[in-house]
């Protein structure tokens, strides 16, 4: 790799958890930007300040070194995330606080874990290009886009480079408990029914290995000075339904548990999201390694569920 050293927020999420193991992996020494000290290996190197306190975060931060900034911590992914304000302040204000910080400590490079969730929603069967139309009403993407667009000229005025990522439908081991595949794999586990919605969504799904792959790829593409942004993702689209039955499948349950139109679909969903892999395949020469079939299994088989 072209950089040594890596600061990560988020590190004790679903997605930052695979990105310090593969950092790790790769010999670059890591330290972790987190709020608190739990889940984490009590090797791994921390600090601990919010960033959404840009006075607290300068401080912690003080005399700190780093060749690139990872900035994976967001809010409104999960339920209980979802309000306005703390999105706004932990998506684009706390953002651009991390890149003005840290371009100061002499960071050559951001990567921002940017989302599908952008887009507006498309009602063909193209494939959504970095260059669609992104969302003007939904919040958390709209949130996301501001600390993109924020990040990306502070950096510039900063001389840093921020590479904008925009990753599409991540699962897998240790994902969030309230995501489609644990839920299902909860309920199954003990023969219960599914309550599901008619599950037509079309999504792009990417293993987290595959994606915390791609994050590495594109603290390069920083350090080499390329902004983006750029889809991570498969160019492959499945229905919500076909995944459903998988799961059914691998543990051996009837399909008959699964009830689809049991819940209305959410107002904002969008029935497809399917990116186009073009962009940054070309700069870095990524590919997915582990296919749909297969990273279901792994993310049942670290819950004990198949052998």
């Amino acid at each position: 790799m072209t950089f040594s050293s890596a600061l990560v927020t988020g590190a004790t999420g679903f997605l930052g958890r695979a990105l310090v193991k593969q950092l790790h992996t790769s010999n670059c020494r890591v330290t972790a930007l987190v709020r608190r000290q739990d889940g984490l290996d009590p090797a791994l190197d921390r600090i601990i300040a919010d960033i959404r306190d840009p006075v607290a975060l300068r401080l912690a931060l003080a005399g700190r070194r780093f060749d690139v900034v990872f900035h994976l911590a967001a809010a409104g992914v999960a339920p209980g995330e979802r309000e306005p304000g703390l999105m706004f302040a932990t998506n684009a204000a706390a953002t651009g606080a991390l890149v003005e910080i840290c371009a100061g400590a002499g960071a050559q490079g951001v990567v921002y874990a940017g989302s599908c969730s952008e887009y507006a929603a498309i009602g063909n069967n193209e494939r959504i290009s970095e260059d669609d139309p992104l969302t003007r009403d939904h919040l958390y993407g709209v949130s996301k886009i501001a600390g993109g667009v924020w990040g990306t000229a502070l950096a510039r005025n900063c001389g840093v480079t921020f590479c904008w990522l925009r990753l599409f439908g991540v699962y897998g081991p240790g994902e969030a408990r309230d995501r489609l595949i644990p839920y299902l794999a909860r309920r199954l586990e003990f023969d219960e029914p599914v309550d599901l919605t008619p599950g037509e969504q079309v999504r792009d799904l990417t293993y987290v290995d595959d994606a915390a792959r791609a994050l590495l790829l594109a603290g390069e593409l920083a350090v080499l000075g390329n902004e983006g942004p750029f889809n991570v993702c498969t160019g492959q689209g499945v229905e919500v339904r076909q995944v459903a039955g998988m799961v059914c499948d691998d543990l051996g349950k009837p399909r008959e548990l699964l009830r689809f139109g049991a819940r209305p679909y959410r107002p904002d969903e969008p029935m497809r999201l399917v990116g186009d892999p073009t962009r940054f395949g070309e700069a870095t020469a990524y590919s997915p390694q582990v296919d749909l079939e297969q990273g279901i299994r792994l993310a049942l088989e670290t819950r004990g569920l198949v052998q």
